[in-house]
């Protein structure tokens, strides 16, 4: 009954066969016998041939709201499985920080793996410069970092502009008289802690760059500086009362028990950097990249206005 819809539509648009013969470029025997099987099947006259143009009976009218809704339907169908198929062809490879696939893959790649669970996925952890030299190279699509230097072979998307909070021990002297809520942390004067241990990720990231920068605007010597290898070490060794460290603000929201740090803004103006995403300058983005996208802009500033309220 559904079949060569095409036809009962051009009668209906043309309002004769004659004519709609010719739009559809077959024989007007042809279309004749067409609507007469289709007339006989449905077992009502679906036009009145007494008019000129023809017009659509009752019958005709229903048939005609019911074969476009098919059509709707048809041309959604075959939209969505041509987009399952081509998504069964297509990878996408991300970028990101070690910190950052540990606490935000869980709240953006179960989304986005709904939504295309027939791609082929990969996240590369690595160091912002080797990131930005793989997505260069062609080896992952787009990345998820945090710089102050842009490539200028690289186009950024603004995701927000990210705090870098100070964490010192809970029993340490000044956090005893300078509370902090963690979700609000107070402002504090970074030359109290020139002579604390200091642990550092290490020097190639640009963490480690920010801070050493802010470190010396404050007085405060290298030597005092210890690098490991993760932000999570350093956190360990605050807890422990051994120093101090650094970590951005959406990486505090996730630590846990925090019941043995106490954090605070520095700097004037506050210290921070900003998020981004970035893909190489000129390159057309897919509509899974571009879902990606707009998922980690979403989860991440959320996270952020939760913290901020």
């Amino acid at each position: 009954m559904y079949k060569n819809n095409q036809y009962f539509l051009a009668i209906a648009e043309c309002g004769s066969i004659s004519k709609a013969a010719k739009e559809l470029f077959i024989s007007q025997p042809a279309l004749s016998n067409y609507l007469k099987n289709l007339e006989l099947e449905i077992g009502e006259s679906l036009f009145d041939r007494s008019t000129a143009p023809m017009t659509l009976t009752h019958a005709g009218e229903a048939f005609l709201a019911f074969v476009r809704e098919y059509c709707t339907v048809e041309d959604a169908m075959e939209t969505e499985f041509r987009d399952i198929a081509s998504h069964e062809h297509q990878k996408l490879s991300v970028g990101m920080s070690s910190w950052k696939s540990l606490y935000f893959t869980p709240r953006i790649i179960p989304e986005f793996l709904g939504k295309y669970p027939c791609i082929e996925f990969a996240i590369s952890e690595r160091s912002s410069a080797q990131m930005e030299k793989e997505m260069l190279d062609h080896e992952i699509n787009i990345c998820f970092l945090n710089t102050v230097l842009q490539n200028d072979k690289l186009t950024y998307d603004f995701i927000c502009n990210e705090k870098i909070l100070l964490v010192i021990p809970a029993t340490h002297p000044v956090a005893q008289k300078n509370p902090s809520n963690p979700l609000h942390p107070a402002h504090i004067d970074l030359s109290l802690f020139r002579d604390e241990r200091i642990f550092l990720n290490e020097p190639f990231q640009v963490q480690h760059t920010l801070i050493s920068m802010t470190l010396k605007n404050y007085g405060i010597p290298r030597n005092k500086i210890s690098i490991v290898s993760h932000v999570l070490t350093a956190v360990q060794m605050v807890e422990m009362g051994t120093g101090i460290t650094f970590m951005p603000e959406l990486g505090s929201i996730h630590l846990g028990d925090t019941s043995k740090l106490v954090f605070y803004t520095v700097d004037e103006p506050v210290l921070s950097w900003p998020m981004l995403i970035a893909y190489p300058m000129g390159q057309p983005l897919s509509e899974p990249e571009k879902d990606f996208i707009r998922i980690t802009k979403r989860v991440i500033r959320e996270q952020l206005a939760r913290r901020r309220i």
